[in-house]
């Protein structure tokens, strides 16, 4: 009876060369399928800027005042149970830039820019919840919620917030839906975005990154620094303003 022998022969240097290279062609593959998302993301995001920039704009043209700063709102949209059905909560004060008014508290300027575009039927992917604490939330985005205010680079101007909604704030102050400044973007991601629309810087311009606010509400040192966006830094840091032109200003 012969004898079977049996060879454990290991792999060859071409065998494993070409081992290396199938895991460098699908880690490249998934870098490079995650850029591609992350791009799609930041590309709907700018969409959804421009959109609400848009609808800003045409509300102003038809209604020539400011949605959520409209005297004479209730007038149009009392019939949508605008402010809850309560005047004073439904109308603005009309003098070009959204603020804390309102009813008891609720239905300030900020929220009712919102619901004002709703109910003129040009921003229809908002939703009115009822109490006045109505955000844009973005499907492009994760977690992303814009708000819109009287917001801090813009002394004496309107524009609109973008960052996330910190679950400590949430928690206490369900109604303010405009407390979005913690962190969501990478500057990098800020940098982008406002490369796109704007300058690239976060300091000037029209649309600003700033340090945003982490959930022990603790403040963010690494979104820029020297007038740059830090875009060496992979995490997120960021939230965005973005100015909204008000005609008459």
């Amino acid at each position: 009876m012969g004898l079977i022998v049996i060879q454990n022969r290991g792999f060859s240097l071409v065998e494993l060369s070409i081992v290396l290279i199938i895991i460098g062609i699908l880690v490249a593959g998934v870098s490079g399928g995650a850029k591609l998302i992350d791009n799609s993301r930041l590309r709907g995001v700018i969409t959804e800027i421009q959109t609400i920039q848009g609808a800003s704009n045409t509300f102003q043209l038809t209604y020539s005042q400011l949605a959520g700063d409209m005297v004479g709102a209730y007038d149009f949209f009392s019939a949508q149970n605008c402010g809850g059905g309560v005047e004073a909560a439904c109308d603005g004060d009309n003098n070009k830039f959204l603020e804390g008014s309102g009813d008891g508290g609720y239905y300030r300027e900020e929220q009712n820019f919102w619901e004002h575009l709703f109910f003129a039927g040009i921003l229809t992917n908002v939703t009115p919840v009822g109490d006045g604490s109505t955000v844009y939330i973005s499907n492009k985005f994760r977690s992303l919620t814009i708000s819109a205010d009287h917001v801090n680079f813009f002394s004496s101007r309107t524009g609109l917030r973008l960052g996330a909604q910190r679950p400590v704030r949430i928690a206490s102050y369900p109604s303010h839906t405009y407390n979005n400044k913690g962190v969501l973007f990478t500057p990098r991601q800020a940098y982008q975005i406002d490369k796109k629309l704007d300058d690239g810087v976060p300091v000037l311009g029209k649309i600003k990154g700033s340090h945003g606010l982490y959930s022990d509400e603790s403040a963010s040192t690494s979104c820029n620094a020297s007038g740059e966006y830090n875009i060496l830094i992979n995490t997120t840091e960021c939230y965005i303003e973005v100015e909204l032109e008000v005609f008459g200003l």
